[in-house]
Protein backbone atom coordinates (compact mmCIF):
# COMPACT_ATOMS: atom_id res chain seq x y z
CA UNK A 1 0.00 0.00 0.00
CA UNK A 2 2.74 2.21 0.89
CA UNK A 3 4.49 1.58 -2.68
CA UNK A 4 0.96 2.61 -4.37
CA UNK A 5 0.72 6.09 -2.82
CA UNK A 6 4.48 6.32 -3.02
CA UNK A 7 4.27 5.80 -6.86
CA UNK A 8 1.33 8.46 -7.02
CA UNK A 9 3.47 11.37 -5.64
CA UNK A 10 6.33 10.17 -7.66
CA UNK A 11 8.25 9.34 -4.55
CA UNK A 12 10.77 6.62 -3.36
CA UNK A 13 10.84 4.47 0.03
CA UNK A 14 12.03 6.54 3.28
CA UNK A 15 10.84 10.23 1.87
CA UNK A 16 10.61 12.50 4.03
CA UNK A 17 7.71 14.78 4.82
CA UNK A 18 8.50 17.60 2.95
CA UNK A 19 8.86 15.75 -0.06
CA UNK A 20 5.70 14.41 0.47
CA UNK A 21 4.15 17.80 1.15
CA UNK A 22 6.51 19.14 -2.24
CA UNK A 23 5.44 16.44 -4.44
CA UNK A 24 1.72 16.70 -3.42
CA UNK A 25 1.66 20.73 -3.81
CA UNK A 26 2.63 20.28 -7.22
CA UNK A 27 0.43 17.65 -8.52
CA UNK A 28 -3.01 18.81 -6.62
CA UNK A 29 -2.13 22.14 -8.38
CA UNK A 30 -1.94 19.96 -11.56
CA UNK A 31 -5.01 18.14 -11.35
CA UNK A 32 -6.87 20.93 -9.69
CA UNK A 33 -10.54 20.83 -11.50
CA UNK A 34 -9.97 24.41 -11.89
CA UNK A 35 -7.07 24.35 -14.03
CA UNK A 36 -6.62 21.16 -15.71
CA UNK A 37 -10.73 19.92 -17.72
CA UNK A 38 -9.15 16.55 -18.51
CA UNK A 39 -11.29 13.63 -18.02
CA UNK A 40 -9.61 12.24 -15.41
CA UNK A 41 -8.18 15.06 -13.93
CA UNK A 42 -10.83 14.84 -10.84
CA UNK A 43 -10.03 11.16 -10.27
CA UNK A 44 -6.31 12.15 -10.08
CA UNK A 45 -6.68 15.01 -7.93
CA UNK A 46 -8.24 12.45 -5.10
CA UNK A 47 -6.39 9.89 -5.51
CA UNK A 48 -2.78 12.82 -5.01
CA UNK A 49 -5.15 13.81 -1.99
CA UNK A 50 -5.69 10.22 -0.58
CA UNK A 51 -2.50 9.50 -0.93
CA UNK A 52 -0.76 12.42 0.75
CA UNK A 53 -3.24 12.17 3.82
CA UNK A 54 -1.91 8.24 4.50
CA UNK A 55 1.60 9.09 4.05
CA UNK A 56 2.10 12.01 6.33
CA UNK A 57 -0.26 9.76 8.88
CA UNK A 58 1.37 6.43 8.45
CA UNK A 59 4.66 7.02 6.92
CA UNK A 60 6.89 6.39 3.41
CA UNK A 61 8.53 3.12 5.44
CA UNK A 62 6.76 -0.13 4.94
CA UNK A 63 4.72 -0.95 8.43
CA UNK A 64 4.81 -4.67 9.89
CA UNK A 65 1.35 -6.71 9.44
CA UNK A 66 -0.11 -6.72 13.05
CA UNK A 67 0.32 -10.71 14.21
CA UNK A 68 -2.74 -12.95 14.06
CA UNK A 69 -4.19 -13.59 17.44
CA UNK A 70 -7.12 -15.94 18.45
CA UNK A 71 -9.08 -12.82 19.67
CA UNK A 72 -12.49 -12.90 18.99
CA UNK A 73 -12.46 -9.35 17.71
CA UNK A 74 -9.16 -9.14 15.41
CA UNK A 75 -7.01 -5.45 15.18
CA UNK A 76 -8.23 -3.65 12.34
CA UNK A 77 -5.81 -3.73 9.80
CA UNK A 78 -4.27 -0.10 10.03
CA UNK A 79 -3.32 0.22 6.13
CA UNK A 80 -6.88 0.18 4.93
CA UNK A 81 -8.14 2.03 8.08
CA UNK A 82 -5.55 4.91 7.18
CA UNK A 83 -7.13 4.18 3.44
CA UNK A 84 -10.64 4.98 4.01
CA UNK A 85 -9.70 8.07 6.37
CA UNK A 86 -7.48 9.28 3.15
CA UNK A 87 -10.03 8.82 0.47
CA UNK A 88 -12.61 10.33 2.90
CA UNK A 89 -10.30 13.76 2.69
CA UNK A 90 -9.65 13.04 -0.58
CA UNK A 91 -12.93 13.32 -1.51
CA UNK A 92 -13.95 16.03 0.78
CA UNK A 93 -11.04 18.39 -0.88
CA UNK A 94 -12.20 17.46 -4.45
CA UNK A 95 -15.96 18.50 -3.12
CA UNK A 96 -14.82 21.85 -1.74
CA UNK A 97 -13.12 22.62 -4.62
CA UNK A 98 -15.86 22.04 -7.17
CA UNK A 99 -18.02 24.06 -4.80
CA UNK A 100 -15.63 26.72 -4.88
CA UNK A 101 -15.42 26.72 -8.78
CA UNK A 102 -18.99 26.85 -8.70
CA UNK A 103 -19.22 29.74 -6.77
CA UNK A 104 -16.92 31.89 -8.66
CA UNK A 105 -18.81 31.24 -11.96
CA UNK A 106 -22.06 32.24 -10.43
CA UNK A 107 -20.52 35.34 -9.38
CA UNK A 108 -18.93 35.87 -12.53
CA UNK A 109 -22.18 35.43 -14.40
CA UNK A 110 -23.85 37.46 -11.89
CA UNK A 111 -21.71 40.55 -12.78
CA UNK A 112 -21.52 39.63 -16.27
CA UNK A 113 -25.69 39.66 -16.90
CA UNK A 114 -25.41 43.67 -15.86
CA UNK A 115 -22.99 43.93 -18.27
CA UNK A 116 -24.66 41.80 -21.26
CA UNK A 117 -27.67 44.54 -20.68
CA UNK A 118 -25.22 47.29 -21.49
CA UNK A 119 -23.88 45.37 -24.21
CA UNK A 120 -27.10 45.00 -25.82
CA UNK A 121 -28.33 48.09 -25.23
CA UNK A 122 -25.28 49.35 -27.07
CA UNK A 123 -25.14 47.30 -29.90
CA UNK A 124 -29.76 48.05 -30.41
CA UNK A 125 -28.50 51.61 -30.55
CA UNK A 126 -25.96 50.93 -33.79
CA UNK A 127 -28.20 48.57 -34.97
CA UNK A 128 -30.76 51.86 -35.22
CA UNK A 129 -28.42 54.56 -36.18
CA UNK A 130 -27.42 52.10 -39.12
CA UNK A 131 -30.52 51.53 -40.61
CA UNK A 132 -32.34 54.98 -39.90
CA UNK A 133 -32.10 57.21 -42.92
CA UNK A 134 -29.00 58.79 -43.88
CA UNK A 135 -28.46 62.61 -43.30
CA UNK A 136 -26.45 63.98 -45.67
CA UNK A 137 -24.35 67.45 -45.48
CA UNK A 138 -22.10 69.36 -48.60
CA UNK A 139 -18.89 69.78 -47.28
CA UNK A 140 -15.09 71.19 -48.55
CA UNK A 141 -12.54 69.11 -48.89
CA UNK A 142 -9.68 70.80 -46.57
CA UNK A 143 -7.11 68.58 -47.89
CA UNK A 144 -5.46 64.95 -48.45
CA UNK A 145 -2.98 63.78 -46.09
CA UNK A 146 -0.89 60.56 -46.17
CA UNK A 147 -0.93 57.60 -42.98
CA UNK A 148 2.03 56.91 -41.85
CA UNK A 149 2.21 53.69 -39.80
CA UNK A 150 4.79 51.58 -38.18
CA UNK A 151 4.18 47.42 -38.63
CA UNK A 152 5.30 44.89 -36.70
CA UNK A 153 8.78 44.69 -37.76
CA UNK A 154 9.16 48.30 -37.08
CA UNK A 155 8.96 49.44 -40.34
CA UNK A 156 6.91 52.59 -42.25
CA UNK A 157 4.22 51.82 -44.31
CA UNK A 158 2.07 54.11 -46.46
CA UNK A 159 -1.56 52.22 -46.81
CA UNK A 160 -3.80 55.60 -46.33
CA UNK A 161 -4.39 58.90 -47.43
CA UNK A 162 -6.99 61.00 -44.61
CA UNK A 163 -9.19 63.24 -46.61
CA UNK A 164 -10.26 65.72 -44.18
CA UNK A 165 -13.59 67.60 -44.12
CA UNK A 166 -15.31 71.17 -42.53
CA UNK A 167 -16.22 68.53 -39.98
CA UNK A 168 -15.45 64.99 -40.57
CA UNK A 169 -11.70 62.93 -41.50
CA UNK A 170 -12.64 59.76 -43.66
CA UNK A 171 -9.03 57.48 -43.70
CA UNK A 172 -8.63 55.57 -47.10
CA UNK A 173 -6.69 53.10 -49.17
CA UNK A 174 -4.46 54.60 -51.22
CA UNK A 175 -5.87 53.71 -54.65
CA UNK A 176 -9.37 54.88 -53.37
CA UNK A 177 -8.53 57.72 -52.49
CA UNK A 178 -5.85 58.93 -55.43
CA UNK A 179 -9.64 59.26 -57.69
CA UNK A 180 -10.59 62.54 -55.99
CA UNK A 181 -7.05 64.27 -56.11
CA UNK A 182 -7.96 67.79 -57.38
CA UNK A 183 -12.07 67.79 -56.08
CA UNK A 184 -12.84 70.36 -53.79
CA UNK A 185 -16.11 69.25 -52.25
CA UNK A 186 -18.32 66.16 -51.68
CA UNK A 187 -21.51 65.18 -50.38
CA UNK A 188 -21.44 63.27 -47.04
CA UNK A 189 -24.11 61.01 -45.73
CA UNK A 190 -23.63 60.00 -41.92
CA UNK A 191 -25.64 58.14 -39.20
CA UNK A 192 -28.63 60.28 -37.88
CA UNK A 193 -28.06 59.22 -34.07
CA UNK A 194 -23.92 58.59 -33.54
CA UNK A 195 -23.17 60.44 -36.12
CA UNK A 196 -20.85 57.96 -38.23
CA UNK A 197 -19.40 58.89 -42.01
CA UNK A 198 -21.15 56.21 -44.18
CA UNK A 199 -18.99 57.79 -47.51
CA UNK A 200 -18.14 61.07 -49.40
CA UNK A 201 -20.32 61.04 -52.76
CA UNK A 202 -17.73 63.26 -55.43
CA UNK A 203 -19.87 64.28 -58.13
CA UNK A 204 -18.00 64.40 -61.87
CA UNK A 205 -19.59 65.67 -64.80
CA UNK A 206 -19.87 61.81 -66.33
CA UNK A 207 -18.67 59.77 -63.14
CA UNK A 208 -19.91 59.60 -59.60
CA UNK A 209 -17.41 58.22 -57.16
CA UNK A 210 -18.44 57.08 -53.74
CA UNK A 211 -15.41 56.99 -51.57
CA UNK A 212 -16.46 55.20 -48.05
CA UNK A 213 -13.94 54.67 -45.02
CA UNK A 214 -11.50 51.76 -45.04
CA UNK A 215 -12.42 50.73 -41.59
CA UNK A 216 -15.58 51.58 -39.20
CA UNK A 217 -18.21 49.58 -37.56
CA UNK A 218 -20.70 49.98 -39.86
CA UNK A 219 -18.01 48.61 -42.70
CA UNK A 220 -15.55 45.52 -42.46
CA UNK A 221 -16.22 45.15 -39.27
CA UNK A 222 -20.54 45.63 -39.14
CA UNK A 223 -20.80 41.61 -38.65
CA UNK A 224 -19.31 42.23 -34.82
CA UNK A 225 -23.17 43.25 -34.25
CA UNK A 226 -25.47 40.16 -35.10
CA UNK A 227 -22.52 37.96 -33.83
CA UNK A 228 -22.50 39.36 -30.30
CA UNK A 229 -26.24 39.15 -30.16
CA UNK A 230 -25.74 35.75 -30.93
CA UNK A 231 -23.52 35.19 -28.23
CA UNK A 232 -25.58 36.76 -25.50
CA UNK A 233 -28.53 34.70 -27.07
CA UNK A 234 -26.18 31.18 -26.78
CA UNK A 235 -25.19 32.33 -23.05
CA UNK A 236 -28.35 33.05 -22.07
CA UNK A 237 -29.79 29.94 -22.92
CA UNK A 238 -27.04 27.94 -21.62
CA UNK A 239 -27.22 26.45 -18.11
CA UNK A 240 -24.97 27.72 -15.51
CA UNK A 241 -23.40 24.19 -15.21
CA UNK A 242 -21.98 24.13 -18.43
CA UNK A 243 -18.29 25.76 -19.23
CA UNK A 244 -20.09 26.57 -22.24
CA UNK A 245 -21.95 29.70 -20.84
CA UNK A 246 -18.65 31.27 -19.79
CA UNK A 247 -17.47 30.67 -23.63
CA UNK A 248 -19.63 32.80 -24.97
CA UNK A 249 -19.06 35.43 -22.03
CA UNK A 250 -15.94 35.64 -23.49
CA UNK A 251 -16.40 35.78 -27.32
CA UNK A 252 -19.26 38.28 -26.45
CA UNK A 253 -16.39 40.48 -23.90
CA UNK A 254 -13.50 39.79 -27.04
CA UNK A 255 -16.22 41.11 -29.69
CA UNK A 256 -17.18 44.04 -28.10
CA UNK A 257 -13.58 44.91 -27.44
CA UNK A 258 -12.64 44.75 -31.01
CA UNK A 259 -16.21 46.87 -31.35
CA UNK A 260 -14.92 49.45 -29.04
CA UNK A 261 -11.51 50.12 -30.36
CA UNK A 262 -12.63 50.46 -33.71
CA UNK A 263 -15.45 52.49 -33.09
CA UNK A 264 -13.50 55.01 -31.36
CA UNK A 265 -10.40 54.95 -33.13
CA UNK A 266 -12.44 55.14 -36.58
Amino acid sequence: MVDEYLQVLGLNRGASQEEVKRSFRKLAKKYHPDKNKSADAKHKFIKVHEAYKFLIEVGTSSIESTPKTYQTHAPTNPYEEWKERARAYAFQKAKEAEKEQKRILFQIYRYFNYLALGILGFNILLATDYLLPRSYILQEVKGVYKVIETDRYGRSVYRYNEVVFSKFRLRAKIHESALIVGLKSAKLAYTPILGTLIYARFELPNQVIDLKPAYSIYRVFIYLIPAIVLFLIGYYYTEKKSHNKLTFAIAVCFALAIQLYVFMSF
